[in-house]
């Protein structure tokens, strides 16, 4: 029997979902999921901590099936293999999970004298882009055709094994056919036996075979920072860092950073030691700010029609002064003038009798 890390040696079966099975009939909740991804636990706060105490949403938000991942399998007779799912098998399995009614169907680690109750999965979708799709405000980092599924909880002791850690993701239940792929080896026979030789520790690993750790990464809100980590999804506890533009890795600087999917994230020694989701606005409050804002603008409206009608009133006062000086200022003119010229109607009629007196006394 070959080792699980000797290339090309084991059989692998893709998944086909026929109309005369059942496909996923059931999703159980287990320590260790066969995709190796972890279910997210949602609170009131979002992401549930260990000793939180606080009114609790109960949600659980993971994927179900990831699409072309290998997942190792072993039958009753001890043959190994792998099985890989489709994304049209994913696709016709998931529809079928809630065409049949199926969403009841839960267990703990696949025992059937573990059946769960007061659990449904409420919410369901498969991940159709990499900018918009939901998952990615929870952190997932998954292929496009990846099926996740959200859970309500309201039994106290599933939910208290949750928060234990009991529990950590989704496990199917399902009835396929399988159909074999046939794999080409193009190991030669050295590089097989050498292959052997690292197995048994008789040789250093090339570089090349050196396994592909996986890096993720999440843009902060501003985009002036891409923090960087390893997996799929940032996790509490994982290690994270920046990239300079040398290529090289940098601390992260302790703090508090807004995340563009609606997360906070909080970093200390370079450690993710909490996520959390951003507060946001209460409508009510956007209402009462805007009205706060147009009382505002109208008491400045009045203040400054205050302060026109004020200086129109001056204005009016200012003219209808002038205008009575001005006809003071005429008035005296006038009577000036007619006294000049009663003057010298005066002195004329004076000059006339002067004149009459003069040839009367001739």
């Amino acid at each position: 029997m070959c080792k699980n890390s000797f290339i090309g040696c084991m059989d692998t079966f893709k998944v086909i979902f026929s109309e005369e099975k059942e496909g996923v009939f059931a999703i159980s909740l287990v320590e260790n999921p066969a995709i190796e991804i972890d279910f997210i636990a949602l609170s009131k706060e979002n992401i549930i901590k260990l000793a939180e105490v606080s009114e609790e949403k109960r949600l659980l938000i993971s994927p179900v099936l990831i699409p072309n991942q290998p997942i190792y399998r072993r039958d009753d007779k001890g043959n190994e293999f792998n099985i890989v799912f489709p994304e049209e098998t994913i696709l016709k399995a998931q529809q079928n999970f809630y065409k049949q009614g199926f969403q009841r169907n839960s267990n703990i680690e696949h025992d059937d004298n573990l059946t769960l109750n007061d659990v449904t999965f409420v919410e369901s979708w498969i991940k159709e882009d990499d900018t918009h799709d939901k998952s990615l405000k929870y952190g997932f980092n998954l292929p496009n055709g990846t099926w996740f599924a959200v859970m309500k909880v309201e039994n106290d002791e599933t939910w208290q094994k949750v928060k234990n850690g009991e529990v950590k993701g989704f496990s199917i239940e399902g009835n396929f056919d399988l159909e074999k792929i046939n794999l080409s080896n193009n190991m030669s026979f050295k590089e097989q036996f050498r292959e052997v030789l690292v197995e048994f520790g008789l040789a250093k690993p090339k570089e090349e075979n050196t396994p592909n750790i996986e890096l993720g990464a999440i843009a902060t809100t501003d985009g002036l920072m891409n923090i960087e980590f390893e997996g799929t999804m940032l996790a509490l506890g994982a290690d994270v860092w920046i990239t300079d533009e040398n290529g090289d890795k940098q601390p992260v600087p302790d703090g508090e950073y807004p995340l563009e999917n609606d997360m906070i994230v909080v970093i200390a020694d370079s450690k993710c030691v909490e996520i959390k989701e951003q507060e946001m606005p209460n409508p009510e409050d956007d209402v009462a700010m805007e009205d706060d804002k147009f009382k505002a603008l109208d008491a400045k409206v009045n203040e400054l029609q205050t302060a026109l009608d004020n200086f129109k009133l001056s204005i009016a006062k200012q003219i209808s002064e002038g205008f009575t000086k001005l006809s003071e200022a005429v008035k005296e003119e006038e009577k000036e003038v007619e006294e000049i010229k009663l003057t010298k109607k005066q002195d004329a009629e004076n000059e006339r009798k002067s004149i009459l007196d003069l040839i009367k006394e001739k």
